[in-house]
């Protein structure tokens, strides 16, 4: 732990969805008698850039963001991209966990396993993701906290014992990665709600001066960080139906759209989307403490930024496909959406549909183990009735939406 005076903060890398992302951490330190600890981000998300350019120039601009209070920010915004390369010791692979799960344990594997848990924990905590939290909580992530306890135990013991303790560990280490195998997937899909792909384009138009009023952010047009100041986001949806434009947020971890009576209303033209915001009330954002700064906003624009644009369309042709052919990426963002949208409007068909029990969901969990490093999909699979299930899936949330001209 340190002082406000030793604070750092940490350039990290972190390989999630077949993508490495970098970004900022600050370790917890002590300020005023309290622990703090952080992540370049705002609203309950991380922001990780493919491009240490793009992550430089967002430092520069000096966005609002959770780490503009940190006693290091003014130092961070000088930094240039180049030096804000990770060390070895701050690049975490969360996508290689489940295969070196299946390796020996020696003491470079487990370290590993352990660095890239840990992140995945201050992430939740930071994020405030509840339903990350307990996902960490499950057998397997507490075992391994106390897997090196337990070898370097064996080291004091008689040697006498020694195959007996050799195979007690390799049993040990056999069950916590059974474990975290299980677990991973579900833990990787969580963290989306974590995390916010970004470039130095989602930055707001014109200059930044650091921390403001959120409604002044609004006369910055399509500028990102109005919108992740008042921990709302506008989407995208490529339906049957055509696109349509709508807002999300999460509340206690839990999905709020624009919308009211288990409905979500959807835009076809973003600029209608706007004029309901500023003078509709009777619907379930109007609760938000900070929904008066978007209904009085000057110019608050509801472009989606890349990671909020989500086609719904193509996930039934993607599921079709070979495994090497499908894009995850695509499939992952299409199934955390509908979910988000079934657990709002209580589509109690899509959640079963999406169960590993039903054909749809059976694929969607073997497709992303595979990408993990898990088994390839099984033929017992059936993919024509996934697709069937998916394109049901697409006419009960159709069922949930109100369309706005």
């Amino acid at each position: 732990m340190t002082s406000l005076d030793e604070a750092a903060v940490v350039p990290i890398a972190l390989q999630f969805q077949g993508k490495i992302g970098y970004t900022i951490w600050a370790p917890p330190w002590i300020e005023d008698g309290e622990e703090w600890q952080a992540f370049l981000g705002m609203g309950g998300r991380l922001w990780l850039f493919e491009s240490l350019e793009d992550l430089s120039s967002t430092l520069a601009s000096g966005v609002d963001n959770d780490l503009t209070d940190h006693p290091g920010w003014a130092m961070l915004r000088t930094l240039p991209a180049e030096q804000l390369r990770p060390d070895g010791g701050y690049r975490f692979n969360l996508d290689a966990v489940p295969a070196l799960t299946e390796a020996e344990a020696d003491e470079k594997v487990v370290d590993q396993v352990g660095e890239a848990v840990d992140i995945v924990e201050r992430i939740a905590e930071c994020c405030d993701n509840g339903t990350l939290l307990r996902l960490l909580e499950q057998p397997g992530f507490a075992d391994l906290l106390g897997y090196d306890e337990d070898e370097d135990g064996g080291d004091d013991e008689d040697t006498d014992g020694g195959d007996d303790t050799d195979g007690g560990d390799d049993d040990a280490w056999a069950e916590i990665g059974r474990a975290i195998r299980t677990a991973w997937p579900m833990l990787l899909h969580r963290m989306n709600d974590c995390v916010q792909w970004r470039t130095a384009a989602d930055l707001p138009a014109g200059p930044a001066a650091g921390p403001a009023d959120p409604a002044a952010g609004a006369a910055l047009g399509d500028g990102v960080g109005f919108w992740d100041r008042v921990g709302i986001l506008p989407v995208a949806l490529q339906l049957p139906d055509g696109v349509g434009y709508t807002l999300r947020c999460y509340v206690n971890d839990q999905p709020r759209f624009l919308g009211s009576d288990l409905n979500v209303d959807v835009f076809r033209d973003p600029a209608a989307l706007v004029a309901f915001c500023r003078t509709e009330e009777g619907h379930d954002l109007s609760r938000l403490e900070t929904w008066r700064l978007v209904r009085d906003a000057a110019d608050a624009g509801v472009t989606p930024g890349s990671a909020e644009r989500l086609d719904l369309t193509g996930v039934a042709d993607q599921l079709a496909r070979e495994t090497g052919a499908v894009d995850l990426a695509q499939i992952r963002v299409a199934v955390d959406a509908v979910l988000d949208l079934a657990e709002y409007c209580r589509l109690e068909g899509v959640q079963a549909a999406l169960s590993q029990d039903a054909p749809l969901g059976a694929l969607v969990a073997d497709l992303l183990r595979a990408s993990h490093g898990g088994p390839a999909r099984p033929g017992s699979v059936d993919t024509g009735q996934a697709v069937k299930q998916w394109r049901q899936i697409l006419a009960e949330v159709g069922g949930c939406l109100r369309w706005h001209d």
